[in-house]
């Protein structure tokens, strides 16, 4: 400015040194504008990769549990089978020991 000749030559400087600031201003608004979307663009990315490993990890985890209560089912099913021919067998042996030994037989039930 103090090169300059005279007022309006001052004032023809200050507005070209404003305009290329306005520019600069603008260009790095821009350049922080892209920024923010490329920051945007990979943050959905990242949330829609954790969404689906924890889908795969609850459909696993769904799985897990409709096998065990299979297994569950099907050990109750034994277990009630156990029970049964354990009862069966009790009632066999009650009533081995309340008949007398047959004349002759096998003596072991006393």
């Amino acid at each position: 400015m103090g090169a300059s000749s005279d007022l309006a030559d001052a004032r023809q400087r200050a507005a070209r040194v404003l305009t290329a600031f306005e520019a600069a201003v603008k260009a790095g608004g821009a350049a922080a504008a892209e920024a923010s979307a490329r920051d945007c663009a990979l943050l959905k990315r990242a949330v829609a990769i954790q969404n689906g490993r924890a889908e795969a990890a609850a459909a696993a985890a769904a799985a897990e549990v409709a096998e065990l209560r299979a297994q569950l089912a099907a050990g109750a099913a034994a277990l009630q089978a156990a029970q049964l021919h354990s009862y069966s067998l009790s009632v066999h042996l009650r009533q081995a020991l309340a008949q007398p030994a047959a004349p002759g037989g096998p003596g072991w039930v006393t």
